[in-house]
């Protein structure tokens, strides 16, 4: 008889809410110009969408809400919602975002933590990038 091991605990983030206006529009900034894949795009009732975007190589999801899903606050949208990216060669991914028309609310910049920045996404909302010094 063989014993099976339940492997227990919290192995990561699986979502983070992002609060928009426009789903369609933020599905194309996020897939378009930062490069996300749409993973999930379902039907959550009346008038609401259950969207999920995966970053490349990434296992946590953003999800999209708006109007007529439960958790959708207007009142939260372009306040920021304190998820920070990790980015790959970070003085090149910037330029290139500079480059594709993403406005930055914080200019790359060494940390003596690392390398930052911040950008905006159609709604406002502030997306913290952070790489290697």
């Amino acid at each position: 008889m063989s014993q099976t091991t339940v492997k227990t605990g919290i192995s990561h983030v699986a979502f983070v809410e992002i609060q928009t206006r426009d789903v369609d529009q933020a599905i194309d900034f996020y897939t378009n110009t930062l490069g996300f894949a749409k993973t999930t795009d379902a039907p959550m009732g009346p008038g609401a969408r259950w969207v999920e975007l995966t970053p490349p190589g990434g296992n946590t999801r953003l999800t999209l809400i708006s109007q007529g899903n439960p958790a959708f606050a207007p009142e939260r949208i372009g306040q920021g919602f304190g998820a920070v990216f990790e980015v790959a060669a970070f003085e090149e991914t910037c330029a290139e975002l500079k480059r594709r028309g993403v406005p930055f609310d914080v200019e790359p910049r060494k940390e003596p933590w690392g390398a930052w920045a911040e950008i905006l996404d159609p709604d406002g909302n502030s997306l913290g990038l952070h790489g290697e010094a």
